[in-house]
């Protein structure tokens, strides 16, 4: 039986998936680049840090798949082949929650009850996984971005990560690795951030739990899992459509008392998104020139009153030239969807 380190650095599925995490998060740092100037998030940092988490979790969701007894055969490759398929006709249908569910069906139609509920198991399980890594990591892997809406510039924060997770099974004693990629993609341009990111990621742990709950308790009834494949697939559009609503929210726009923060750089500790800075140093700001006039005069930022996005008033003492901000600005040089730049 081979060694996991052998199984992870020389599978070439695993090696394939991990350069699709490097590519994506790659393009992002280009986007950033454009868009602002430089770049917002260390990208090496969010790959390793991404690659590590996709590992840790494959792990224990392997050791949690053979606890259950979760049979893993020829069945994965048919869900790679129909989930790739249904993706030309929507990029969301590539979630194993479509794929899997219609070959669930089939199984049963085959009265092949065994594989149709280890399929469930799966799409179960995986969300589960996603659920957990969208919860600790997602926040942090947001992209800001300058939107257009009714006329008004507006923020917006994307999200669009990619997490390999290497599933570890044995197959007539041999151990071989099979690479799940779970994602997470949303526009958020409404609401609190980190809470509505928390909500996506606790809808699909509630998700995959309850598909694994419904599994212990109907046992082999066909028509409860031909059900439960249906749930499967309705139940994911939902929250599909809970995760993605978004509505006009004033703190997304451009303040006339202050500048407001659409993003912070990784070193900065001191703001966070949508804070509303409104004096520096004992002097009102109205708009980013009076914080290159106020850097220009004192040469250093000593005091900053600010609002966070619940409107408190705060008060930060600091001795930096630097406010490592990217302020939200009426006439950014590039707007996102528009034909200047496309996702």
């Amino acid at each position: 039986m081979l060694p996991i380190e052998y199984l992870l650095l020389f599978n070439p599925f695993f090696i394939i998936a991990t350069f699709i995490i490097y590519y994506k998060e790659e393009k992002k740092r280009k986007n950033e680049v454009i868009l602002f100037g430089k770049e917002i998030r260390n990208t090496k940092k969010v790959i390793y840090t991404n690659i590590s988490i996709g590992i840790l979790v494959g792990i224990l969701t392997s050791l949690f798949i053979t606890l259950i007894g979760v049979e893993i055969d020829i069945y994965i490759l048919y869900i790679y082949i129909i989930s790739i398929i249904l993706s030309f006709i929507d990029k969301r249908f590539i979630c194993m929650s479509y794929g899997g569910s219609i070959l669930s069906i089939v199984f049963i139609l085959l009265s092949d009850i065994n594989n149709s509920k280890n399929i469930l198991y799966l799409i179960g399980i995986f969300h589960l996984a996603e659920g957990i890594i969208i919860y600790i990591n997602s926040y942090k892997n947001r992209m800001p971005l300058y939107l257009e809406e009714n006329g008004e510039i507006k923020a917006g924060y994307y999200f669009d990560s990619i997490w390999v997770i290497p599933i570890i099974t044995s197959v007539e004693g041999f151990f071989i690795l099979f690479p799940f990629l779970l994602g997470y993609k949303n526009l958020i341009t409404s609401g609190d951030i980190k809470f509505r990111t928390k909500k996506s990621a606790i809808n699909s742990i509630l998700y995959g739990s309850s598909i694994v709950l419904f599994l212990f308790l109907i046992q082999d009834n066909k028509v409860l899992l031909f059900l439960l494949c249906l749930y499967s697939i309705v139940i994911h559009e939902l929250i599909i459509k809970i995760n993605t609503h978004n509505w006009r929210d004033n703190r997304y726009l451009c303040s006339k008392n202050g500048v407001r923060v659409l993003d912070v750089l990784d070193e900065n500790i001191f703001f966070k998104p949508l804070d509303t800075i409104i004096e520096i140093n004992n002097h009102k700001v109205q708009n980013i020139d009076d914080i290159k006039r106020i850097i220009f005069i004192y040469g250093k930022f000593y005091e900053v009153k600010y609002t966070d996005e619940k409107d408190n008033i705060k008060k930060l003492n600091i001795n930096s030239c630097k406010l490592n901000i990217v302020p939200l600005i009426n006439n950014p040089n590039i707007i996102a969807y528009t034909d200047k730049f496309r996702l």
